[in-house]
């Protein structure tokens, strides 16, 4: 059964998979001489699923599920690289990974479906993107998730700078020898290709094969803007050549090098701040078009029945913000109790499951004042 990692949610989350799904949540470190406690935490999540299925299906399906997960534990290169955080999901069919850039309590969950309530909670405030550090003879990159930043584990065989990358195709510069002159005997030497143009040649190949490498290994996989970070005469010319959509216009005009990772990510954040602004003022917009002919709504209720009716567009929550309660689905109305439980995010969760649109957005790009409102076919 194949194993698959998942990096976008909510677009690659597999709400697809049938019952009895296995959902395993649990903390794990950045630091891989600590692995081996990970690996425990999580062989411990094993037995718990396993207790679990054995109670509801029989040994074929509970094994077909259990074996991958299994096979990943006994996987050390899995183990030696990860984040704050994994959510596991699986099913007889497949298992999904996603690698937590923030920490997650504990929690095994085998049901009809996935169980996604804390990648909900998760995904709610989200600045994840990636930062090129490249220079006319070497590159990097760093991942950004919110307040941290770390360098991207690229696979041992990319090479990432211009000596390693094109080695003996490097370009030399030639000379010939004549004598084209009727004057003297004295032959003249002709150079064919001056210094400035062997290394724009030899930047262009290299930048290009930088853009290539991002795309393939990083961009293609996980689809989050990048911020190049270089000097204004880098940035131009790699920019010519460029054909990564996820690449922003706007970058980080210093060289790399002469950043610390910190001053680095507060760059990067300004930078994402001001595309985000721009992405929000049109989901605004779109809000505003739907309220201005009667497709729009803030009343709790309402939207909860359009819910239920498949008939929501879009769902709109203002960042930070929780409501506590619970839903009545049969009379399709919010009760108010005083508990831990989030309507809120109970909203979000179902919008997802069903593949509507949500948009945590921050007070200033509401649509309205309301906390929450959404778009409906009335």
């Amino acid at each position: 059964m194949p194993i698959r990692f998942a990096y976008s949610f909510p677009e690659d989350c597999p709400l697809h998979l049938d019952g009895p799904v296995v959902s395993i949540y649990f903390k794990t470190h950045r630091m891989s001489q600590q692995f081996k406690t990970d690996q425990k935490s999580f062989k411990n999540h094993i037995k718990e699923a396993k207790k679990q299925l054995e109670s509801m299906s029989d040994s074929k399906k509970v094994q077909a599920i259990i074996k991958p997960l299994e096979q990943l534990l006994m996987e050390t290169s899995f183990w030696i690289y990860n984040q704050e955080g994994c959510a596991i999901f699986a099913n007889k069919d497949e298992t999904v990974v996603y690698r937590l850039f923030e920490p997650v309590e504990d929690l095994v969950v085998v049901s009809d479906s996935v169980y996604v309530k804390p990648l909900v909670r998760m995904n709610q405030i989200d600045l994840h993107y990636f930062i090129i550090g490249l220079s006319k003879d070497a590159f990097d990159c760093y991942e950004v998730y919110n307040e941290t930043i770390t360098p991207f584990m690229f696979d041992e065989t990319i090479n990432k700078t211009l000596k390693e990358v094109l080695g003996a195709e490097k370009t030399e510069s030639f000379m010939t020898h004549g004598n084209y002159s009727h004057v003297s005997n004295r032959g003249t030497f002709h150079g064919h290709g001056g210094r400035k143009e062997e290394s724009d040649i030899d930047t262009e190949k290299f930048f290009r094969y930088v853009d290539k490498t991002i795309s393939t290994h990083i961009t293609s996989i996980q689809p989050f803007p990048l911020v190049l970070c270089s000097l204004a005469k880098n940035q131009q010319m790699y920019r010519r050549f460029a054909k990564d959509k996820n690449l922003l216009s706007e970058g980080i005009d210093t060289s790399f090098e002469s950043l610390t990772l910190e001053e680095m990510r507060l760059k990067g954040h300004e930078i994402l701040k001001k595309s985000l602004t721009k992405h929000y003022k049109k989901i605004q917009q779109q809000a505003k078009s739907a309220l201005a002919s009667n497709r729009f709504s803030e009343q709790i209720n309402e939207i909860i029945s359009a819910i239920d009716d498949n008939r929501i567009e879009r769902l709109y929550i203002q960042e930070g913000k929780t409501l506590s309660g619970v839903i009545d689905w049969e009379n399709k109305n919010y009760i108010y109790q005083d508990n831990q439980n989030d309507v809120y995010e109970d909203l979000a969760e179902l919008c997802i499951l069903r593949s509507i649109p949500i948009y945590i957005l921050p007070e200033s790009f509401m649509p309205t004042s309301s906390n929450l409102s959404a778009i409906i076919n009335k």
